[in-house]
């Protein structure tokens, strides 16, 4: 149980500031919600990462120290997920990010975790929140991407192409695999960027690829298709991963697991200050120490964690069958530059990674 703090306490831990300035980390302040003025507190620490690196186990993990608290539903905010949204929209609308996290009686401050940040406006969280620890965790990509992938095939989001579609300079051949979002009519659109976008908000999908189709990453129309079953064929994945390639320049769907690039877009090239790297096989196997580097990074007591945290659970443990060796080495090839620009810009040794 939380010890209480006395008024006092909770005045010096979670300061409150006039909402005609946006406060920092871990800071509250006073909006008027329905004539009335609620106090509301900034997040200290944010758990990005891509999907399935394993964001959840940490978010698991931190919620067992008593001087941090998740937002009340415990779900994931998905206020920076868009990577289309309008940076400075964003900022100004801070408010309505803070409404998702109302002041605590208890002196804890809050956490958040929303895996798609990393992938989404990540820049604009760092400028809203410079002084939050951004905890990122990171998994070797090749298995993160394939995880995903088999996610997205349980989910029912993932087709075989059953005829050409040509699109512009561009074919989509009968037979290449897409993961992507079923509109109104029936349709399939795929586009990557847009389906990390949409992540968190299924009631304007729709709107989301009307208002796209001029982007650098213009979508995959598909009317004739069949969705596949899960588990999906490690062959579909080869297809999906590699026969399907957006134009040069443009989003792929691997380029979730390009960490560097990903990262450096929110610190203008350089790595984010406060970030604190979190390996997935590391978390997996020391849960407990993962998160007491979060919370000292954060300034919080390390030693008020507990030495051991029961195992996350998932909801469900996906089967699947294994990836081929051939595929295998093409990820590697694939992700190899990007995983050393990686270690050149955190300075992390990334064991096992190509």
């Amino acid at each position: 149980a939380r010890a209480t703090a006395s008024a006092s306490a909770r005045r010096r831990m979670t300061p409150t500031t006039n909402a005609s300035r946006v406060p920092a980390a871990g800071e509250c302040a006073e909006l008027r919600i329905a004539k009335k003025r609620q106090r509301y507190c900034l997040p200290r620490v944010v758990v990005i990462g891509a999907m399935r690196a394993g964001t959840s186990a940490l978010a698991h993990a931190l919620s067992r120290h008593p001087g941090l608290a998740r937002n009340p539903d415990g779900r994931e905010v998905h206020y920076f997920s868009d990577p289309f949204d309008d940076e400075g929209a964003l900022l100004r609308r801070w408010p309505a990010y803070a409404m998702k996290f109302p002041a605590r009686d208890d002196g804890a401050v809050y956490f958040e975790k929303t895996a798609q940040y990393l992938t989404g406006s990540l820049r604009a969280l760092a400028r809203l929140l410079p002084r939050a620890t951004l905890a990122v965790v990171l998994r070797e990509p090749g298995a993160r991407a394939y995880s995903e992938f088999q996610h997205h095939c349980r989910s029912g989001r993932v087709v075989e192409v059953r005829s050409s579609h040509a699109f512009g300079n561009r074919t989509l051949k009968r037979g290449a695999v897409v993961r992507g979002d079923r509109l109104k009519g029936g349709r399939v659109v795929a586009a990557a960027a847009t389906c990390y976008s949409s992540r968190g908000r299924r009631r304007s999908t729709d709107r989301l690829y009307e208002t796209r189709d001029d982007d650098a990453n213009p979508p995959w129309r598909v009317r004739f298709f069949r969705t596949l079953a899960f588990p999906c064929a490690a062959s579909s994945f080869r297809a999906f991963a590699f026969d399907a390639e957006p134009p040069s320049g443009a989003w792929s769907e691997l380029e979730a697991g390009n960490y560097a690039m990903l990262l450096r877009r929110a610190a203008g090239g350089g790595a984010p200050p406060r970030l604190v790297v979190v390996d997935a096989d590391e978390l997996r196997e020391a849960p407990a120490a993962s998160a007491k580097r979060v919370a000292a990074a954060a300034g919080l007591d390390a030693a008020a964690m507990p030495s051991a945290i029961p195992p996350y659970a998932p909801s469900r443990r996906d089967v699947y069958p294994a990836l081929s060796s051939s595929t295998r080495r093409r990820l590697d090839a694939y992700y190899r530059k990007p995983n050393d620009e990686l270690r050149r810009l955190l300075g992390v040794e990334l064991r096992g990674w190509s």
